[in-house]
């Protein structure tokens, strides 16, 4: 079974007072930067509830695709399919290194799995998540919404990830080793930061980084395989330390750091253009879906057996959507969407009694 370990690192520690002091360090760090990233997220929302609000009938026409984002499996199949794509790219790596020929044996998967991977994401981004209502205060009923969920089911949030893990170890010599957990890619490099985590990653798939020697590496290998033992999984042979759950990080303090700071969080959401664009090609995939399923129809097929089609002729129409010529769409969707002064002066007066001194300020999130 191949090791790797991308996450792994040396603690420049003496002893546990020393190590509980890395986890509380890092506690601290992840603080902040959690909540500006919920307040982006949260922003981003109420962004995506005032497009739809403004396109009317232009937006995304399909139940069934609506059906399907409200769905808990998006983000599984999501998870899945990008997990799926760097063990595939793995298999690649190593049969390429052995000189074997698997063209024949992965076939069209990489293709199949990368056009999997972008209508899950795009499915995501075509429906707000949030319900009718003002965007912001919708946008941020739904944070709380999403914060009561995940510490009820321990489930990730679909819209933001505050999870991370920090599993140390002490090998025979007395020396401390780490293994970091974190998908939220703002949190992990918060962690990073830390001179006293040390890059120590292993891995035995492919090529091992020119800068360090072969010796080096070999005991590299030794040393990680006999901190993880016979079980192989970090989380069974270290000591777990939670650095950061995503319920602890939703809640009035992201949105105050928001109503704080929102001239420069305003970087976090997508040009008008960009929005534009991809509204308008999601709604040109949306409208060849419906052609399809008339296909399905008028050559026999039930309205049951043309919904199980549904994911086939998804993945066909956003790679259609790809190259298609969106102008026209794309300018009539630009001149409905609000811009970037607008949003701000939706977000400006939401967030207005969410400041400090505010004599409306809440005090406790919503039950």
């Amino acid at each position: 079974m191949s090791t790797r370990l991308h996450n792994g690192f040396r603690l420049n520690v003496r002893d546990l007072g020393e190590l509980t002091d890395v986890a509380r360090g890092l506690r601290d760090a992840i603080r902040p930067i959690a909540y500006r990233e919920v307040g982006a997220t949260i922003l981003r929302e109420a962004v995506k509830v005032a497009d739809h609000r403004a396109m009317g009938s232009e937006s995304p026409p399909l139940v069934n695709l609506r059906q399907l984002h409200s769905s808990n499996d998006i983000q599984a199949f999501l998870r899945a399919a990008r997990q799926a794509q760097a063990a595939v790219h793995d298999m690649a790596t190593v049969a390429n290194e052995a000189a074997l020929d698997v063209a024949g044996t992965l076939g069209s998967a990489p293709v199949m799995l990368d056009a999997c991977c972008d209508v899950m994401t795009s499915i995501h981004d075509m429906f707000p998540s949030a319900s009718a209502g003002k965007p912001f205060e919708e946008a941020i009923m739904w944070s709380f919404t999403e914060a009561r969920h995940s510490a009820r089911t321990g489930e990730r949030s679909s819209g933001f990830d505050g999870d991370v893990d920090l599993v140390a170890f002490m090998d025979h010599d007395g020396l401390f080793y780490a293994t970091l957990h974190a998908e939220n890619s703002a949190l992990r490099e918060a962690c990073m930061d830390d001179d006293r985590l040390i890059a120590f990653p292993f891995w035995d798939n492919t090529d091992r980084p020119g800068d360090v020697t072969e010796a080096e590496w070999r005991k590299r290998g030794e040393i990680w395989s006999r901190l993880l033992g016979k079980e192989g999984v970090p989380a069974l042979s270290g000591f777990t330390f939670t650095l950061s759950r995503t319920s602890d990080c939703i809640g009035l303090a992201p949105i105050a750091h928001l109503a704080a700071n929102l001239p420069d969080m305003m970087d976090a959401i997508d040009s008008r253009s960009t929005r534009a664009r991809r509204y308008a090609r999601n709604q040109w995939a949306g409208q060849r879906m419906a052609e399809m399923r008339r296909e399905d129809l008028a050559a026999g097929l039930t309205a049951r057996q043309s919904d199980q089609r549904m994911m086939q002729h998804s993945c066909q129409a956003m790679l259609e959507a790809r190259d298609a010529e969106l102008g026209e769409l794309h300018d009539r969707i630009f001149s409905k969407l609000p811009s970037r002064d607008d949003i701000y002066g939706m977000a400006d007066e939401a967030l207005a009694r969410w400041r400090p001194g505010h004599d409306d300020a809440p005090t406790r999130r919503p039950s």
